[in-house]
Formats: structure tokens, C-alpha cells, sequence
């Protein structure tokens, strides 16, 4: 089976496409639709350039009800939605947090170096109980100046949900498509006529751990990891907080979750790096669709694999 391939930069990384099975003439129409329609995802939603929607809604939704689209409100009612169901653990408003954890490491080199009031005046600005919806007119205001709304935690989700759309309406039977090697979508077969086999290494901080692959078809893959490396100062500097908290992750962690839409494998992969380990035992029971491929963590070279729904279930 002949497979075509193509990749573009977008949401500040890179997209990787894998199209076996049809023509080069349908695989660049699927190919410029693709990338048609993640811009159009990525400039409605960023919160970096003054033009977006999002940072339109960031600005003015304190002082009025803000009007939006079907699919804005759609996004965000699903995300509360998700907010609930996760006990918090995954929350599009954390940003008031980041922002000011993010300006005390740039003056005094300490990401941690908070106090408690500081961290606390920040936390009334985060959680669904700062968003108000209005469903008469579709519009959404915010209770109090300086909350905000930052869908970067499941962007790419998102934009997979919509490329599966794009594929279902152009009869794409198979395909491999890998948003930043964090986000991955499957359909169909590998073009050697075998099932798509994803493997998931090891982060930096478990040495010794090996790979762990899965087969994946018709499914999402997210991994989430409570740090990120910084190449240039080669340092790793929290990545993920508990909205719940304001606070970083102690233990570093990092989880791969399967879901049957991008959005919820994005969200389920954030929020099960922030929850312990009852906590996600529960949470998990409330996604049917989901599984919870693997979690490393630095504590243990016992990290949990291939744990299945009906294993959580006992």
C-alpha cells in the first residue's frame, strides 16, 4: 500500500501526516484542507496575537456578556463539562496562575518562590465558578476582571477531532496523523497491512524504564508530563499545576491516555498527571471510552502499564 505524507508547523509545533491507501491527487486536497482548517483552529484560539477570538473574549468578557460562535460555545461548555467530571484537575482558566508563576521565574529565577496570598488572590480568578453562560444568546461573561481562558491544554485535541471530520467526509479509510509527538490520531492500517503501533518512550527523569508500544486504531493517544525540559538552559521547569492548588506537581509524572475523541484524551492526559492515584482510579470510571496506557513518575521504576478499564474496575 503506497503512503503519502506531508507535515506543517502549527500551534507552535509540528503535524505530522500519514495518508496510505489513495491517490496524490485526493492525498493534497485532504493535505490543504488540513492545514486549512488547523490555522483557522489555531488563529481563532490562541491567546498570543491580538486578533484572536479567545483574546477578544479575554479582554472584554469582564465588562459585558461577549457573544460567541456555535463552536466557541460548544468548546468551552465542553471543557467546563470536562472540568467537572476530572474533580478540576483539568481547567481552562489556570492561566492567572501560570502567568504569575511564569513573572516570578523571570525576575528572581525561582518558579516556586510564592507566597501563599499571592497564590490564593490568583486562585479566585481560576475555576468554572468565574464563567457564566448565557444560553438564550450564546454569550459568556466572566464574574471578575482578569480571568481568563487558554485552551493550549487540549489545542491539538481539538484540531485532531476536526481532521477526523475532514477525513470521515473525504473517505480516508486510513491514516496516521502526530500532532507534536504528544497528540496522535489513528485510523485504518499501517501501509504493510498491519494495525498502527504507537510506542510511548520513556521520559528523561525515569532512566532505566523502557518503551511501552500499543496498537492503536480509531483511537486518540495523549501524553502529558508534569515538567518540560528547556533546551536552551537545559533545566526542566514545571510544566503542568493542580488548579485545584495553584501549586506544581512535587512528583514528576507522566501519563499516556487512549480516549475516542482528541479533546477528551487531551484533557484526561493533563488531568490524570495531577490527580493521585485513587483519584484517578475514580475519575477514569466516568470515561468509558478511555484507558490509561501508562504513567512514569520519578518515585518508582514500577510505573503502572497497560492499565485497562476492566483491570481499574477490578
Amino acid at each position: 500500500m503506497t503512503a503519502h505524507y506531508n507535515a506543517l508547523y502549527a500551534m507552535g509545533t509540528r503535524l505530522e501526516i500519514v495518508l496510505p491507501g489513495i491517490s496524490e491527487r485526493q492525498f493534497q486536497s485532504v493535505f490543504s484542507s488540513i492545514k486549512q482548517e488547523v490555522n483557522r483552529i489555531e488563529n481563532s484560539l490562541t491567546i498570543f496575537t491580538s486578533t484572536s477570538f479567545i483574546r477578544h473574549l479575554n479582554t472584554h468578557a469582564s465588562e459585558k456578556s461577549v457573544p460567541v460562535n456555535k463552536e466557541i460555545w460548544s468548546l468551552v461548555t465542553k471543557c467546563l463539562e470536562l472540568t467537572r467530571r476530572t474533580n478540576g484537575a483539568f481547567d481552562i482558566t489556570t492561566t492567572p496562575v501560570e502567568d504569575l508563576r511564569r513573572n516570578k521565574q523571570n525576575s528572581s529565577g525561582d518558579w516556586n518562590s510564592l507566597s501563599k496570598d499571592e497564590v490564593v488572590e490568583k486562585l479566585n480568578h481560576i475555576g468554572s465558578e468565574v464563567i457564566r453562560l448565557y444560553k438564550n444568546d450564546h454569550s459568556i461573561k466572566f464574574i471578575r476582571s482578569g480571568v481568563k481562558l487558554d485552551f493550549g491544554a487540549v489545542g491539538k485535541g481539538y484540531a485532531l477531532d476536526r481532521i477526523r471530520a475532514i477525513l470521515n467526509r473525504s473517505g480516508v479509510k486510513n491514516a496516521f496523523i502526530n500532532f507534536g509527538e504528544s497528540t496522535i490520531y489513528t485510523r485504518g492500517e499501517h501501509p504493510a497491512g498491519s494495525p498502527w503501533t504507537i510506542e510511548i518512550p520513556p521520559p528523561e527523569f525515569t532512566p532505566g524504564e523502557s518503551s511501552v508500544a500499543i496498537s492503536l486504531d480509531e483511537m486518540f493517544l495523549s501524553t502529558s508530563a508534569s515538567i518540560r525540559s528547556d533546551r536552551q538552559t537545559d533545566m526542566h521547569q514545571p510544566h503542568i499545576l493542580d488548579p485545584r492548588s495553584g501549586e506544581p506537581m512535587s512528583e514528576r509524572r507522566q501519563v499516556s491516555v487512549t480516549s475516542s475523541t482528541g479533546l477528551e484524551a487531551e484533557a484526561l492526559s493533563t488531568a490524570m498527571v495531577v490527580l493521585s492515584k485513587d483519584e484517578r482510579d475514580s475519575v477514569i470510571h466516568r470515561f468509558p471510552y478511555s484507558t490509561i496506557v501508562k504513567i512514569f513518575t520519578s518515585h518508582s521504576n514500577n510505573s503502572i502499564a497497560e492499565t485497562s478499564r476492566e483491570q481499574l474496575r477490578g
